[in-house]
């Protein structure tokens, strides 16, 4: 199953709050609850952990949990820039024609 980037995201975002809440239910519901089968279920929990999250299972709670306090922050924000934005985004600067023919047909030294 191919999962684009912007819905691992938001299965990570949502793993994560469902594990601090302790209301993840068993890996057959988390599956269900995050609109994925059981193999990528298990390999965002692997995913989180290779960051560093300490997470086990309670067959008490029936949820996975933090042994460890653990923050995720993940978010992409896209959008259409307006004019004002793409004079304060520069990417490093801005070369006209002029400035990168200049730039390129001096002789540089190596040393």
């Amino acid at each position: 199953m191919a999962v684009k980037i912007f819905q691992y995201i938001e299965m990570m975002n949502r793993m994560h709050l469902l594990i601090t809440q302790q209301e993840t239910g068993n890996p057959n519901d988390l599956a269900k609850t995050l609109e994925t089968n059981l193999d990528q279920m298990y390999s965002i929990l692997e995913e989180l952990r290779s960051t560093g999250a300490s997470i086990a299972y309670s067959t008490k709670k029936c949820s996975y949990y933090y042994t460890r306090p653990f923050e995720l922050d993940i978010s992409i924000n896209y959008g259409e820039l307006r004019p004002f934005e793409l004079r304060v985004i520069r990417g490093g600067g801005i070369l006209s024609k002029r400035r990168l023919f200049d730039y390129f047909s001096y002789p540089r030294s190596i040393f």
